[in-house]
């Protein structure tokens, strides 16, 4: 949703997930260097923009232990001290906050291999995707509680290492709850993080799941009870 807004900006690309080792339609093979990958789509010398960027998860490109199955990429792994080496490297560090709707977003997508939609058919094909319309009605899915837990403590270890390891940079925290309420004023913020001038943005993205917790979640109370006396209770909302 932010990266596709910000590509509208007359002085902004932000590429996708370039060091997604799981991503099928990547445009190169994993064994480009990561410097080749940064160079040729990320900050590409001719490109004229003023601030280019990508969109890079905490863990890439490495393996997540609540899913395993998910690819991690050895030759990607010097990502992270080649982008602490740019000596004018702006982060934006975007994050769900409520890690029970984060982890149920994962369940859903991962489960129907529905991961976006856009607004329409027409900015699907301008973004070169394959226009998936918006679900009528997605099935309730049973949680399990101890990948849940596992999944709330790796994410959390994930933010705070991007946190320590960008501490030389500038970094803005952008909450995805407040930028969903508030995506007009969320975007002046990050503009104005960037030194871009003002413009108007649009999300060409829109949420996949509009119901309540209770609704998507078949056994919500029986999660609700088991995490009430924990960290994690208040992320469990009616």
């Amino acid at each position: 949703m932010l990266r596709t807004a910000l590509n509208q900006h007359p002085s902004i690309a932000c590429a996708g997930e370039l060091l997604n080792p799981n991503k099928q339609d990547l445009p190169y093979t994993h064994d480009l260097p990561t410097t080749a990958v940064l160079e040729q789509y990320a900050y590409p010398h001719e490109s004229g923009n003023k601030c280019s960027g990508f969109v890079h998860h905490a863990y890439h490109p490495g393996i997540q232990q609540t899913w395993p199955d998910n690819r991690s990429n050895p030759n990607w792994e010097n990502i992270w001290q080649l982008l602490t080496e740019i000596d004018d490297l702006k982060v934006i560090h975007l994050y769900r906050k409520n890690l029970v709707w984060r982890h149920l977003s994962q369940v859903l997508a991962r489960n129907s291999g529905h991961w976006q939609t856009f607004i329409d058919s027409e900015a699907a094909r301008a973004q070169g995707k394959q226009y998936q319309p918006k679900p009528r009605q997605r099935p309730a899915v049973n949680l399990d509680a101890e990948l849940m837990q596992q999944d709330f403590q790796e994410t959390l270890a994930h933010r705070e290492q991007i946190e320590r390891f960008f501490t030389g940079h500038p970094i803005l925290p952008v909450v995805y709850e407040q930028l969903c309420a508030d995506f007009d004023g969320q975007v002046r913020l990050i503009l104005d993080f960037l030194e871009m001038p003002q413009h108007r943005l649009t999300p060409e993205l829109i949420k996949l799941e509009d119901r309540q917790m209770p609704e998507a979640i078949k056994n919500y109370q029986a999660l609700k009870q088991q995490f009430s006396n924990t960290a994690w209770a208040g992320f469990f909302v009616d």
